[in-house]
């Protein structure tokens, strides 16, 4: 019998013996490396008059078969950690947005609530994420301001203790590229986070942002390495680039385009499994939009509906984000919710206020104290009712009618 403490160079042994001994590792392991030890067991190294018998450099990787695949619990991913498998562990999340916006306060926001194991704004977590920022542009004071005005605008102050075991920062401007990476992965290796946030991407990049090749060596060669070794996601903090001078252009953005708006190369956003964009739309209005998998994130908008893009501003509270007001959004929800209205409606027929409201209730959900208080979303649908169905000097008295051929 072998000495088991014996090494074998497998280049010493036979075609034959070397199928025994996988065989006798086959039949003494357990089920998933008995599979891989049967298939080197089936397909020996090369002989020697092949000229292809050299030692591989290091273990022949094992490859993932269909039958793994089908069996994979996608419903119940227990690698996920933010949305419906939105950001996996060895995953990564772009956030682009102008300078001055406020980028950095909702990381803080976005932390903060992940840490306790609650949504921003729709997007859940699997559980309470443990976080690091490695941030480079914000003091201290900056970093304490940001987070009080989180917790004093969310009512989450109760909380805050909890915070301790689940945030940690730290501030570093001078490392760059190879030795980012190393001091990196010494942070990851002791905090063993679940979110590793880097704020922002140029302080650390080292080269030309522009090119691919810089690029796809920080992002894929440096950092994915570590998300993979220790089950983690990157949310990676990035600026835009300058707005282009033609108004037109910058309205004329569709769908994908808004990946790519980060200053660089396009390698940025084929890197990133997901992308945030945060931008300004009129003066203290800003929007929130998912780039890319946004079906899988879960971003709510204030009516509670799952979006692509939400309405946001900052908040009168505190320094932290709250739902703003889409006009153009609103407006066309309450035109297409004022129509199902209609629509319900028989032609030339009169119908009592009464009726429109118990209607209302019934697609809205909502009661008639709130249809009729001025400042709610229903009450908009109502009068939008009332201005196609009625006539001012008979404005409970609400009638569909039939527009004229020479009106259609």
């Amino acid at each position: 019998m072998s000495n088991p403490s014996h090494k074998v160079d497998p280049n010493d042994l036979s075609d034959d013996e070397f199928k025994q001994s996988m065989t006798e590792s086959f039949n003494a392991a357990p089920s998933l490396a008995r599979q891989q030890a049967k298939v080197l067991a089936e397909t020996a190294y090369p002989t020697s008059n092949s000229g292809l018998n050299e030692s591989p450099s290091g273990p022949i990787p094992i490859g993932i078969k269909p039958s793994r695949l089908l069996q994979y619990n996608t419903d119940n991913d227990s690698r996920c950690l933010l949305g419906k498998r939105w950001i996996c562990e060895g995953g990564s999340a772009l956030w682009i947005g102008q300078a001055g916006l406020g980028k950095s306060s909702m990381m803080l926001q976005a932390m903060t609530l992940w840490g306790l194991g609650e949504p921003f704004f729709g997007i859940a977590p699997t559980k309470a994420l443990k976080q690091i920022a490695i941030q480079a542009e914000n003091d201290e004071g900056d970093l304490s301001e940001q987070l009080k005005g989180v917790l004093n605008g969310l009512n989450l102050s109760a909380r805050a203790p909890e915070l301790d075991l689940m945030l940690t920062f730290f501030t570093e401007s001078s490392k760059t590229k190879d030795d980012f990476a190393k001091y990196l992965r010494m942070l990851v290796a002791e905090y063993k986070p679940d979110l590793i946030w880097l704020d922002p991407l140029l302080a650390f990049v080292g080269g030309d942002i522009s090119s691919q090749e810089t690029c796809s060596y920080f992002l894929r060669n440096l950092l994915t390495p570590i998300a993979q070794q220790y089950n983690a996601a990157f949310m990676v903090i990035h600026h835009t680039g300058k707005p282009p001078r033609d108004t037109s252009a910058r309205n004329s953005y569709v769908g994908g385009d808004y990946s790519y708006l980060g200053i660089g190369s396009s390698e940025l956003a084929n890197w990133a499994r997901a992308i945030v964009v945060l931008r300004e739309t009129t003066e203290n209005n800003y929007e929130l939009r998912l780039a890319k998998r946004w079906e899988r994130a879960g971003l709510l908008d204030s009516m509670n509906c799952e979006q692509k893009t939400i309405a946001l501003k900052h908040a009168d509270k505190g320094i932290c984000w709250e739902y703003g007001v889409s006009v153009i959004a609103e407006s066309t929800r309450v035109d297409e919710m004022a129509d199902q209205v209609i629509d319900l409606m028989q032609p030339d027929m009169v119908y009592k206020t009464g009726w429109i409201v118990h209607e209302l209730e019934q697609l809205t959900g909502k009661k008639r104290p709130t249809i009729f208080r001025p400042t709610s979303f229903e009450f908009k649908i109502l009068e939008r009712i009332r201005q196609l169905c009625t006539q001012p000097q008979a404005p409970s008295v609400f009638i569909k009618r039939v527009k004229s051929n020479d009106q259609k």
